[in-house]
């Protein structure tokens, strides 16, 4: 299956990340994601069983946190670019692909 790559209107891509939640250790946004703190809208798509992320100093857990059911995603206009966002598995063995965006211009 082929996708055709569209960024939401006045965006511009500033990297995606394909993480693979095998163990309890959270996994943060990486830094080409982030892009220095200009990106302020992922588009997170997990797979294969759910999540929990958390947005701030205190980590997921696989009982704690926001959770995003399998095969399912979430919108997130408004990041900050910050490394604290993170994700853990609450079940099984989930792939989180996360797409980050930023306004076009300087």
């Amino acid at each position: 299956m082929s996708f055709t790559r569209n960024s939401p209107a006045g965006m511009t891509l500033t990297g995606e990340q394909k993480i693979s939640l095998t163990a309890t250790t959270p996994v943060a946004v990486n830094s080409t994601v982030r892009a220095s703190g200009k990106c302020s809208k992922l588009i997170i798509t997990v797979e294969t069983a759910n999540v929990r992320w958390r947005y701030g100093a205190t980590a997921p857990t696989m009982t704690t946190g926001n959770l995003i059911f399998a095969n399912t995603n979430l919108v997130l206009d408004g990041y900050n670019g910050t490394a604290l966002m993170r994700f853990c598995r609450s079940t099984g063995l989930p792939v989180v692909n996360i797409s980050g965006f930023r306004p076009v211009g300087p």
